[in-house]
């Protein structure tokens, strides 16, 4: 069977975080516990636990076989995105249409 990796975001500021083999949440994606066969329903329940108690959100699985939990998304999201660099609050005050334009 493919083992299993969770993902989620920290609700309280977006973090990427990863669920750890102690089922606590770490923002070091090295961290993150490979979960297989009966070890993966308990780290279910403690995702599904997690967001009822409003800790985490957009929580998923990566099946790690060597190919989704090396895709784009899981190095982007390990490296600690995002791929761009938001403008700063003054560029985008700028930028902003002012009240009656466009």
């Amino acid at each position: 069977m493919t083992g299993v990796m969770f993902a989620a975001n920290r609700l309280d500021d977006g973090t990427v975080i990863w669920l750890t083999g102690s089922l606590c949440w770490s923002e070091t994606a090295s961290r993150a516990a490979i979960f297989l066969d009966a070890d993966i329903d308990l780290a279910r329940r403690e995702v599904m636990a997690a967001s009822h108690r409003n800790e985490i959100v957009a929580a998923y699985e990566v099946a790690v076989d060597g190919r989704a939990d090396r895709s784009m998304r899981e190095r982007i999201r390990a490296a600690g995105g995002p791929t761009i660099i938001p403008p700063q609050d003054g560029q985008a005050r700028r930028q902003r249409p002012s009240k009656g334009e466009g």
